[in-house]
């Protein structure tokens, strides 16, 4: 080809591409984005899908369709999102089972939890908090510290079950705080919660929904909350990592895509999710939900699900805890 057809040839293409380029990034979406749901429907993982996507439709007019796909700790609707297509129409409403927890409580799942997604917002965080029997003499962390310490293997801890959040938030810190508890699993947080307040099981490290109600009738104390920093609506409330520095267990919501996304979807995406968490109507809704807004770049996703993998990684292999 002579070269300066050669040229023209190049240039035309060039401009093709950055042509389609451009017309998805100014069309997408064009169609309804499908968000898989990985628990049954009214669930809160359900209630703030439905939450951040309907501002977004009315904030856009973008349409979205709630799909649900409860199963294996979100393991089933993970897979047939990792399956999809990656352009940008099917995205996951995720916790951290899918991607943080279940690779490591699971002998084998689906799909590859680092490879096969991409990050595309964080929504925000869940605190979990560390409540006590009230008959139990102590007011702080430190002080119950030292009461386990003093009483080994004499007090034990509740979980809605074997792997659940509860339960590794449990063996967290007994590894940190490097006392001997015992770990009581329980079908459901509400059976657990019947034998915290019949006093059967004397602490747990469960969320903040379940366990406000027992603090605020009297039936458990309450001495810290799992954040990282302390929680704007409570500024008095100390963190557990005041005490055992690195201590976080919170659960969280966040979205993620099919790895090979294209850029245009993640950016319209995440912006879009960012705006809908900035409204004053949902992140008050948020907040009545015990929900602590993040929002943030697909970076920030990223960096925060690989920190919490490195994580639980350890603390259920050191545990040996296993899911058959």
């Amino acid at each position: 080809m002579p070269i300066r057809r050669h040229v023209l040839a190049t240039a035309l293409g060039l401009c093709a591409s950055l042509l389609s380029g451009a017309s998805f990034a100014q069309s997408y979406p064009e169609k309804p984005i499908t968000v898989v749901v990985p628990f049954s429907a009214g669930g809160a993982t359900d209630s703030i899908a439905r939450m951040v996507t309907g501002k977004i439709s009315e904030q856009t007019g973008a349409t979205f369709v709630i799909e649900n796909r409860p199963g294996m700790g979100g393991s089933v609707g993970a897979q047939s999102v990792a399956s999809a297509a990656a352009d940008g129409y099917t995205i996951l409403t995720a916790t951290p089972g899918v991607q943080i927890l279940n690779p490591f409580l699971y002998s084998s799942l689906p799909y590859d939890a680092a490879a096969d997604f991409q990050p595309v917002a964080d929504i925000g965080m869940v605190p979990n908090l560390l409540v006590v029997n009230p008959e139990i003499p102590v007011e702080t962390v430190p002080e119950f510290i030292e009461y386990l310490k003093a009483h080994p293997d004499e007090v034990s801890f509740s979980s809605s079950g074997v792997g659940s959040s509860s339960h590794l938030a449990g063996e967290l810190f007994k590894s940190m705080a490097d006392v001997d508890i015992q770990h009581i699993p329980y079908q459901g947080t509400g059976a657990a919660i019947v034998d915290l307040v019949a006093g059967r099981v004397e602490m747990a490290i469960d969320s903040y929904s379940a366990m406000m109600p027992l603090v605020k009738d009297g039936s458990m104390r309450l001495l810290a909350v799992g954040t990282p920093d302390r929680v704007a609506t409570q500024p008095d409330l100390p963190t557990i990592d005041e005490t055992l520095p690195g201590f976080v267990a919170s659960g969280m919501v966040y979205v993620i895509g099919p790895d090979g996304m294209p850029d245009e979807a993640v950016n319209w995406l995440n912006a879009a999710i960012n705006d809908a968490l900035a409204d004053p109507a949902v992140s008050e809704k948020l907040a009545s939900m015990s929900v602590i807004v993040k929002g943030g770049t697909p970076e920030d996703l990223d960096e925060t699900v690989s920190s919490a993998r490195a994580l639980w990684s350890k603390v259920i292999g050191e545990a040996g805890i296993s899911i058959k």
